[in-house]
Formats: structure tokens, C-alpha cells, sequence
């Protein structure tokens, strides 16, 4: 099990939204850490089912999850997007959430799942790839710098 080629990442079926919505529960509950607006159960409700079905059947998104002996480990979902008018490039791609069961961290699972994918959106033509993260997350900027990706932009926002 501490191989890395043990892992298979795969594009998720309908059957595997429960086991998903597990793992997204799991996230949100760790982000409430850093913002108490995160609603956890969101996860399990019908309205998340919908939310991520979308990324199954739309052929500019992707959920894709990742396996080790048969089990899901690991889910990420984004999707490719074109771009403003003004901007050099045309279609961008955004990861939007990747998150690894703690027991499977640093087995190459979250990789895996980064690679698979750029491989989506380079076939949909995208020319870059973003990701948010809080600025409080230490461990996913150091994550993500570790893999090349470099800070862009700042996000604010306030209270309304």
C-alpha cells in the first residue's frame, strides 16, 4: 500500500457519490478551522448529490476519484472554462477541490489526481490552471507551490 502505483485514478461513476460525499464532508469539516461559514452536512444533501453529478456528466468538468485496492481514497473536481474576451488565452482550467483521506496523505494520491487533471484540461485546450486555497492553509499553499503553482492573485472579500 505505500506504493504509488497502487493508486488508480479514474473519472467517478453515480455510484460513487455517497463514498465522495463522505470525503467532501470530511473536507468541509476541516475547513471550518478556517472559516466557520463552511457547512459540513451540506455534503450529504440532495442539493451537493446534484452539484456533483454535474461534474460527471459535463464533458468541461471533471470528478474524478482515486483508488487504492478498490477503495476511494481521494476525489478532485473543476473544470475548463473560456476566458474574458481581453484576456491572451482562451480557456483556463480551475481545480476546485482535491482532498485525500488523512491515513493515504503523502502516497502521491493528491499527485496522481493534479495530473489527471491537467490531462483533462490540456484535452480541452486549457492553457492554464488555477486553484484557490484559504491564506491561513499553510499546508495546501506549501502543497501546491511544491508542484510548481505560483501566488497570481489575491481574493478579498467582506462581510455583507
Amino acid at each position: 500500500m505505500n506504493n504509488q502505483s497502487a493508486v488508480e485514478v479514474r473519472s467517478a461513476h453515480d455510484s460513487d457519490l455517497e463514498t465522495i460525499a463522505f470525503l467532501y464532508f470530511k473536507q468541509l469539516e476541516f475547513h471550518l478551522d478556517l472559516d466557520s461559514r463552511f457547512n459540513p452536512s451540506w455534503a450529504t444533501s440532495l442539493e451537493a448529490k446534484a452539484f456533483l453529478v454535474e461534474y460527471i456528466s459535463d464533458e468541461n468538468r471533471l470528478l474524478a476519484v482515486a483508488e487504492i485496492e478498490r477503495q476511494i481514497v481521494g476525489y478532485a473536481y473543476g473544470a475548463v472554462k473560456r476566458t474574458p474576451l481581453d484576456w491572451n488565452f482562451r480557456h483556463i482550467a480551475e481545480l476546485e477541490s482535491l482532498h485525500v483521506s488523512k491515513n493515504f496523505r503523502g502516497l502521491g494520491v493528491g499527485q496522481d489526481l493534479t495530473k489527471r487533471f491537467v490531462e483533462f484540461s490540456k484535452e480541452r485546450r486549457a492553457t492554464r490552471l488555477k486553484i484557490e486555497s484559504f491564506s491561513g492553509n499553510l499546508t495546501a499553499i506549501n502543497y501546491w507551490e511544491k508542484l510548481g503553482f505560483k501566488q497570481y492573485s489575491i481574493n478579498l472579500d467582506i462581510e455583507l
